[in-house]
């Protein structure tokens, strides 16, 4: 179309209508830049302006102040294309946008509160990051390569040092348990391998129990060998270990809850 003002003569070089190619400048008052490469890429952009009395068709990119500029209307707008920097044109680009494909990444649009300038010379005050969120696709291949498994026996014997037992006390009940008739306390940070002897305060051998399973987990159902629940008291809990060559003596309290008989 003819200019909408005689000001936009100079810079309507293709007078056809939609978004016609217009020229190539390297006037443009910012870069654009791709920052997941390395190092970064300098990108592609380009202007548009809207040939309509109201606009503000210069030849550059300056968006006008919110104050006074319907951006809507005036449409300076900004292209950053997902191509790298060029000093000269690309006849590929030299097409009207609007109709035709063309490699358009970002497209940005905005007013300027009040009317101060860019700051250049890098001081970050006029820069920001556009943080992409990458879509899965079909095309798309992911690889994880898992870490060899290693066995230290020197680790190993480290851990004994954090073996524990919980819930310590064991006041009534465990968080953990399901039902009143799945009472235990868990011994955690054991071997593949453990033997475990649980005595009274008189010294009395109150349960065993052999670990033989991976994990490091091993659960005493507060039973006695005779299959008791064991009294309320103190318990002292002998870890053998003769794989590590190493022991560990724990100390348990346990108060049961008042049994209530469901049967007479």
């Amino acid at each position: 179309n003819p200019p909408a003002r005689p000001e936009f003569a100079p810079f309507i070089v293709n007078p056809g209508p939609g978004y016609a190619y217009q020229d190539f400048t390297q006037s443009v008052p910012l870069t654009a830049w791709n920052m997941e490469t390395d190092p970064p890429t300098q990108l592609a952009v380009g202007v548009f302006e809207n040939n309509v009395p109201l606009g503000l068709v210069d030849g550059k990119y300056w968006p006008g102040t919110s104050d006074s500029i319907d951006n809507t209307v005036t449409r300076e707008f900004l292209f950053v294309f997902g191509v790298p920097y060029s000093t000269t044109p690309d006849p590929a680009y030299q097409i009207d946008c609007l109709n035709n494909e063309l490699p358009f990444m970002w497209w940005v649009a905005v007013n300027r509160r009040g009317d101060p300038p860019f700051s250049p010379g890098g001081s970050g005050e006029d820069e920001f990051l556009i943080l992409a969120n990458h879509i899965s696709t079909p095309a798309d291949v992911f690889s994880v390569t898992a870490l060899a498994t290693t066995e230290s026996s020197e680790l190993a014997a480290q851990d004994v040092n954090k073996i524990n037992v919980f819930p310590n006390p064991y006041y009534g009940v465990n968080p953990q348990e399901i039902n009143k008739y799945e009472r235990f306390v868990t011994i955690n940070h054991l071997p593949d391998y453990a033997k475990i002897r649980i005595f009274n305060l008189a010294g009395q051998l109150v349960r065993t129990i052999e670990k033989t399973e991976a994990g490091q987990f091993q659960r005493w159902d507060l039973l006695t060998d005779s299959g008791l629940p064991v009294a309320s008291g103190l318990y002292i809990i002998y870890v053998d270990m003769p794989d590590l060559g190493r022991t560990k003596i724990l100390k348990a309290a346990v108060i049961q809850e008042q049994q209530i008989l469901d049967r007479y």
